[in-house]
């Protein structure tokens, strides 16, 4: 059975908001819902505050965990929204001390993101354990207002000197159950609810979609196979992640079409100070796909929706050294490539975008390795500045 981490996942939970804006989606508060789900720890935030009900009893019973609740704010800058602040409150439900020893406690969340060019967000998650964590139910719910830039879609080689405002408000609805089936696999069932509507200005040199409500609804199944040795920022193991979500009609859908994602994420540690990263991913649109459910080149270096397709390629590589104390410095480089379907794919560096950088990590807290974290990367002939409280991968 995988480990779940401890202490203070509030710190980096409230990253929920990041993970938002590095996705630029409306299908995005899924992410969240992921990170809450799969890194939940048995114990409450470091520093939170317990707070008693009136009329509940502390329990005396060793090992258990009281009931723990906070807020943290997190800074934020990324291409793709701009920059502006992640703001969330974490109440950890009360466990017994045999609860506590084979499962993460409940937890309910409520975040909320403002950046510099108008976009928000808000919403709430729900996760639970039972059966000694065989069975994990997560949901989420939430609206964003999402002013992004518009290149055009299809491909790399799509013009990209021009783009138009693109603004997303979305509300979003997304439950999930998982069962554990042997030692560190999961596998689970999911359903998601998205009503968006999208709106785009003019721009010259690219061919702007009208405006559009779309409402969006399926079901689908996930696979996970989780070894890390710290769901924050891992030394050694591997996550292999597997997503199907199947959108029809008959569900109340605008449209049929399917969304499968894949992603393996493995760590080397070279040394007791160095660490290599690896992460691969592929994503795959068939049908009727909404624009804001498209596969996205998630790659430092580039605002997420620089390029845009309905198949998606990535594999990106870090190294990172824990200098002295709580400083640490890391190395990146990436390359993607997007297209209108996976046979045209050309994973190759005369054909997909490169993207690099350095970064500088102060760790907030050493038990669970939780970072800050400021990357300067390059990519397609211009910098980005990235600041969160999470790893990339």
């Amino acid at each position: 059975m995988r480990a779940p981490p401890t202490a203070a996942y509030a710190a980096y939970a409230m990253s929920a908001g990041c993970v938002l804006a590095s996705l630029a989606s409306p299908a995005a508060f899924a992410d969240v819902q992921d990170i809450i789900s799969n890194e939940a720890p048995v114990e409450a935030a470091a520093h939170a505050a317990p707070v008693a009900p009136p009329g509940v009893a502390d329990t005396a019973e060793a090992g258990a965990k009281k009931e723990q609740f906070t807020v943290v704010p997190i800074p934020l800058s990324d291409p793709t929204l701009g920059s502006g602040l992640v703001a969330a409150g974490l109440y950890f439900h009360a466990q017994t001390a045999e609860e506590a020893k084979v499962q993460p406690a409940t937890l309910t969340a409520a975040f909320a993101l403002a950046t510099d060019n108008g976009s928000r967000v808000a919403g709430v998650a729900h996760a639970s354990y039972w059966d000694a964590d065989r069975w994990r139910f997560s949901g989420i719910a939430g609206y964003g207002h999402l002013n992004l830039d518009f290149f055009g879609a299809g491909s790399l080689t799509a013009p990209q000197e021009a783009s138009a405002r693109w603004t997303v408000d979305a509300t979003i609805v997304h439950p999930k159950l998982y069962r554990q089936f042997d030692d560190h696999w999961y596998a689970g069932a999911q359903m998601r609810y998205v009503d968006a509507r999208q709106t785009f200005g003019t721009a010259t040199g690219i061919a702007v979609p009208l405006a559009e409500n779309i409402t969006s609804v399926g079901a689908g199944l996930m696979i996970e196979r989780d070894t890390r040795d710290n769901q924050f920022n891992a030394y050694s193991g591997s996550l292999f992640q597997f997503d199907a979500l199947f959108n029809r009609t008959g569900l109340g859908s605008d449209g049929d079409y399917n969304a499968v994602t894949v992603r393996w994420r493995t760590y080397f540690s070279l040394s007791s100070t160095l660490v290599l990263a690896v992460d691969t991913r592929g994503c795959s649109r068939t049908g009727e796909v909404p624009l804001f459910d498209a596969c996205f080149l998630q790659l430092r270096g580039f605002p997420l929706t620089r390029y845009i397709g309905n198949a998606m390629a990535i594999a990106q590589a870090e190294f990172r050294w824990r200098v002295a104390g709580p400083v640490g410095l890391v190395a990146f480089a990436g390359m993607g490539t997007v297209a209108s379907r996976p046979g045209e794919l050309r994973f190759d560096p005369a054909s997909a975008a490169i993207g690099y950088g350095v970064g500088v990590r102060y760790m907030l807290l050493d038990s669970q390795r939780i970072n800050l974290s400021v990357d300067l990367a390059r990519g397609g002939g211009s910098n980005a500045l990235y600041v969160s409280v999470a790893e990339a991968f």
